[in-house]
């Protein structure tokens, strides 16, 4: 993903409420930057944290079933030490509860070109104003 801004947010797929509200957020964002803003380099990334459940397959079929455009889409899966490693480094955090479910952070991130977090949407239902006026301001070097 380096030498693009990325918005990205760490989700898994069995999520009874949370994760496909992120996921909405992310496509209102998307929906909200200008076509030529989205065509000229933004990417978004949704990493699993359940890799036992999230197969490749599943989230193929989770891109395709919510429309992802795999040319500015991508949804990754990795071992749990992976993706642990990620949370860390993106001040992150889910922990598997005892139903099998997991309790995690809620935020959308902005990443600049060199994948350094520039802004952080915490909670759900957020305006995308601010993300979306970040993202212009980024690719005008401001």
């Amino acid at each position: 993903l380096r030498g693009h801004p990325v918005v990205l947010a760490m989700i898994y797929l069995n999520c009874p409420d949370v994760c496909p509200l992120i996921a909405e957020n992310m496509q209102r964002i998307e929906v909200d930057l200008p076509k030529k803003r989205t065509s000229s380099g933004v990417r978004f990334a949704l990493f699993s944290f359940d890799s036992a459940r999230d197969s490749a397959e599943r989230l193929k079929a989770y891109a395709s079933a919510r429309g992802l455009d795999p040319q500015h889409w991508t949804l990754y899966r990795s071992s749990d030490m992976a993706a642990r490693e990620l949370a860390a480094a993106l001040d992150l955090t889910f922990r598997r509860a005892d139903d099998g479910n997991f309790d995690h952070s809620v935020a959308i991130l902005l990443l600049d070109a060199d994948g350094v977090v520039v802004y952080r949407q915490i909670g759900l239902k957020q305006d995308t104003q601010e993300f979306v006026s970040r993202l212009k301001a980024m690719e005008l070097g401001q």
